[in-house]
């Protein structure tokens, strides 16, 4: 397994296991049922997928446009933090990206707490609010490429 699968796998079992702990702001979902299978979960958030705004197709729009080199894409379970669908985008200059997309602000700023609380042992990780979307970047080779790709990220999500 390489290391940028190992920290893939580490994210989305540390979001899987996450709670949010602010008092006054909306708590995501409980964790899924265990009895209801993983696969039909993800068709369930597929299906909402480009319903937030920016909309995930916005914003890889945004980052292809930026020139950023996606070189792959897959979804991952967005229910541990509430939101209603997340892709996960891998760069050929060791940056891993999430889009998130809620069903409104309010939840997404709760979702980016969350998340930033379960996944706070990251190094190299910073997590941005656009309206009903989050954007997840860890820039986990911290080099003079990989800090440019994640700074480049973050502009293009801020441009929406």
């Amino acid at each position: 397994m390489t290391m940028r699968s190992l920290l893939v796998v580490t994210m989305v079992l540390l979001i899987s296991c996450s709670k949010c702990g602010a008092a006054d702001a909306p708590r995501p979902p409980a964790a899924p049922a265990p009895d209801r299978p993983l696969f039909e979960r993800l068709v369930e958030e597929a299906g909402r997928r480009d319903q937030a705004d920016p909309s995930t197709k916005q914003v890889l729009a945004a980052l292809q446009a930026a020139g950023l080199p996606i070189e792959s894409e897959r979804q991952h379970l967005g229910q541990a933090i509430g939101a209603r669908h997340c892709v996960m985008m891998n760069t050929l200059h060791h940056v891993t990206l999430s889009v998130c997309e809620f069903a409104d602000e309010r939840s997404a700023a709760a979702g980016a707490q969350a998340s930033r609380e379960a996944l706070s042992q990251i190094a190299g990780r910073t997590v941005r609010v656009k309206r009903s979307t989050v954007l997840s970047v860890i820039d986990s080779q911290a080099d003079d490429t990989s800090r440019a790709t994640a700074r480049k990220a973050l502009e293009a999500f801020d441009t929406l």
